[in-house]
């Protein structure tokens, strides 16, 4: 099995006693100048902190945008041949969104929490937190991302203290379910691509709500369940059945699953996600055909994965949650994407 450890330069000094006083880094790996010929000479291939051989990951900045406490980068990597990486702890809290379909087989492990033996699947929305270490498994293959680096501070700022990472919340970084959180992401990926006046303003402010959100969906992962809600053991169960959409659950299996009644199950998942389960399907079928459109897979086939008899069914549904037929959103994409 290939190891490569990758080093991230995390060495932003931070005043305790405004946030006004924290430069970010330009880029996570590389100086401000390096990072600025980075974005206009396009791959870099990172190097291995350990040997001398060169790393099986390459990565291109496509836009990036800093902002007090924050750095956003839509972010598009590639990973030469498959194997084991290790990643360094960052002193910034790593939001990871992805817009593409993710790496065959990837896998994440808490190496100082977690034995050398528990790799996890993430989903696509993922935070990876301050100081911890961790590695990736993963087959070879290209991606496109929302990066969000936050630091510490702003949570101490916005929260009135720091998130306590338990255990239980360590593994529910690894799949965060709020569509609220990817759709913050997405304006700031927007403002990284095409920056407005007042862009600083309007981004430290998308990252305040950010930041809210994300102290809420960790209250919620701290051992207690909601009143009336489903326990985090059962939502993992409905979230682990649905990323099979060509094979959509009825409600009586995913009750089962759950073990409760399907009365209990409905009342329950809404407490926790804020909408029923059929429109949290609804939208992780949408979701997954942005995805797979953008990594080039035909209507047909798109429509075929995510449980749609025909073409133009998927077509009438996403052109009914989205407002735009999959050859626009495919067009507005790449036209947002486009390097310059």
């Amino acid at each position: 099995m290939i190891v490569t450890t990758i080093s991230v330069d995390t060495s932003n000094s931070v005043e305790e006693d405004g946030l006004n006083n924290i430069i970010p880094q330009a880029h996570p790996m590389l100086s401000a100048d390096k990072a600025h010929k980075l974005s206009q000479s396009g791959w870099h291939s990172v190097q291995n902190a350990v040997e001398l051989d060169p790393s099986p990951q390459r990565m291109r900045v496509e836009a990036e945008l800093l902002a007090s406490a924050l750095t956003v980068q839509v972010l598009h990597s590639e990973v030469l041949r498959a194997g084991e990486r290790q990643i360094l702890p960052e002193k910034s809290h790593r939001l990871e969104l992805s817009m593409t379909p993710g790496r065959a087989n990837s896998r994440i492990c808490f190496v100082d929490r977690w034995s050398s033996q528990r790799f996890e699947k993430p989903g696509r929305l993922i935070l990876m937190p301050a100081g911890e270490a961790f590695a990736i498994r993963s087959d070879h293959g290209s991606q496109i991302s929302i990066i969000c680096r936050i630091l510490p501070e702003l949570f101490r700022h916005v929260l009135g203290n720091e998130i306590e990472w338990t255990d239980e919340r360590i593994a529910a970084s690894l799949s965060i379910p709020s569509r609220i959180i990817q759709n913050l992401l997405v304006r700031l990926g927007e403002e990284a691509q095409n920056p407005g006046m007042a862009s600083q303003a309007i981004s430290m402010a998308i990252a305040t709500q950010l930041v809210v959100e994300l102290g809420r969906y960790y209250a919620s992962r701290c051992g207690n369940v909601a009143m009336g809600g489903l326990s985090p053991w059962q939502l993992r169960a409905i979230d682990e059945r649905l990323t099979d959409l060509s094979n959509q659950p009825s409600l009586t299996e995913l009750a089962g699953l759950c073990r409760v009644s399907v009365r209990h199950l409905c009342r329950g998942f809404r407490i926790n996600r804020g909408r029923s389960v059929g429109e949290y399907l609804l939208q992780s079928r949408i979701e997954t055909g942005k995805r797979h459109l953008l990594a080039g897979q035909s209507v047909k086939s798109i429509a075929a994965m995510t449980g749609y008899l025909t073409a133009s069914s998927f077509c009438c549904a996403f052109r009914r949650e989205t407002g735009l037929s999959p050859r626009q959103y495919i067009h507005q994409m790449s036209s947002a994407l486009a390097t310059d």
